[in-house]
């Protein structure tokens, strides 16, 4: 059976009907394919130790950040982050280590950031030890729905 084209409903509606069907089908393909495009490069360029290397979660992590030294309302100095690391918790010590570090005042207990600031002031030596499995810190809502999340990509 062969089309006939010369018919006015089909010069006029069906096949600009086709016509358009197809070209928003290929529209829509390579909508979708340089979207994934788009997102491996920047994925590729990317790549860097930091958060989307080592994992935001790490325990230790190269601190990825450009850090700056403020002085007032100005930046004073770019800091060499090349012997930077970010904390994260746990933070693991010998019991009797921190119990020591832990027999100062209130206030310079308060002061402190972390047990690790603690025990280095005691004078004990704390040692750095690179993770990139996830140790999510819970102590928001955001962080207990990002949690859920971690926990169903295991389950």
């Amino acid at each position: 059976m062969r089309l006939d084209v010369s018919t006015p409903l089909m010069a006029y509606v069906v096949l600009p009907l086709i016509k358009a069907f197809v070209i928003i089908n290929v529209m829509a393909v390579m909508a979708g394919v340089l979207t994934l495009v788009e997102r491996r490069v920047l994925a590729w360029i990317q790549i860097r130790k930091g958060p989307n290397r080592v994992g935001p979660q790490g325990i230790l992590q190269w601190v990825a950040d450009t850090i700056k030294r403020a002085d007032g309302g100005t930046v004073a100095a770019t800091v060499d982050r090349s012997t930077l690391w970010a904390a994260q918790t746990p933070q693991v010590f010998r019991t009797e280590a921190l119990r020591a570090a832990l027999q100062v005042d209130r206030a310079a207990r308060e002061a402190a950031t972390d047990e690790a600031m603690l025990i280095e002031a005691a004078g004990g030596t704390v040692l750095l030890h690179e993770v990139t499995e996830p140790n999510l810190k819970v102590t928001t809502g955001a962080d207990l729905k990002v949690a859920e999340l971690l926990l169903g990509e295991r389950a």
